[in-house]
């Protein structure tokens, strides 16, 4: 498995061939159901839930609307009615 990896504060010449990649790969997460594991949740609790109940174990559920523009990435959760979105300096 490779991986692709993009940092807003990087000069390095593939930066932004791997910057289309991931959001390529992000919009094609788009209706598939996905898992965040506790450590992301942790991470992104402040943006997806005030709560500290969804830090405290994997999240599943059926991504929707995945979109980025870039490197502001934004998704749904129909079934709670919310979207979120999250502007990354690394990815």
């Amino acid at each position: 498995m490779s991986t692709t990896s993009w940092d807003a504060d990087s000069s390095d010449s593939n930066n932004k061939k791997n910057l289309v990649a991931i959001q390529q790969w992000w919009i094609g997460l788009d209706d598939k159901s996905v898992t965040l594991t506790q450590e992301i949740t942790k991470l992104l609790s402040n943006v997806m839930d005030s709560s500290d109940e969804m830090s405290k174990s994997p999240k599943t559920f059926t991504i929707k609307n995945s979109q980025m523009q870039n490197n502001k990435l934004t998704w749904g959760e129909p079934a709670r009615g919310t979207e979120w979105n999250i502007t990354a300096q690394k990815l």
